[in-house]
């Protein structure tokens, strides 16, 4: 029953201000879908986050907060609405050529890539594992172009570092 989360980075710190370490995925549903997959057109995949907070010694946490596009949906209507063009590399259009343009993207006539540039298979192939992560575990599903929901799907996971090992060892 979740829909937009908003940024997934501010959720794994809550985990780790406990001293526990916290991951969160999320897929997308419809609307969401805004990613081609590497060598691949069309917007096939949602732009699946992953973020992640590890607690640590030194008075903060490791954290990590990506998308598994080059860039955010939202990054680029920022752009647009700078007027500013993309960077080379984040864009191409219906017909897979690359594009500079964010109207395209904000018009669904054009998709994110996965981040990694010429070995972009990382970021699809991280795309599918969060998708699944996300969706398949929950009832909403894996990503779909005619999902019957809209919205985000999402995997959350807290480990108790203490359970491992001893938290001062492991910080």
């Amino acid at each position: 029953g979740c829909n937009h989360v908003g940024r997934l980075g501010a959720y794994p710190p809550l985990a780790s201000d406990q001293d526990l370490i916290g991951i969160l995925t999320n897929n997308g549903h419809g609307a969401d879908l805004a990613m081609a997959p590497w060598g691949g057109l069309g917007r096939i995949l949602p732009a699946n986050c992953l973020a992640v907070a590890i607690p640590s010694g030194g008075g903060f946490p490791v954290v990590l907060d990506l998308p598994m596009a080059v860039a955010a949906g939202g990054k680029l209507r920022v752009q647009l609405a700078r007027g500013e063009k993309l960077p080379d590399g984040w864009l191409i259009d219906d017909e897979g050529n690359p594009s500079n343009d964010p109207n395209l993207y904000v018009n669904r006539n054009g998709a994110l890539l996965p981040f990694g540039g010429p070995v972009g298979h990382k970021g699809s192939g991280l795309a599918i594992v969060v998708d699944i992560l996300s969706g398949a575990l929950s009832p909403a599903g894996c990503s779909m172009a005619d999902s019957p929901v809209s919205g985000n799907a999402l995997f959350v996971q807290v480990i108790n570092v203490e359970a491992f090992r001893p938290l001062a060892e492991f910080k």
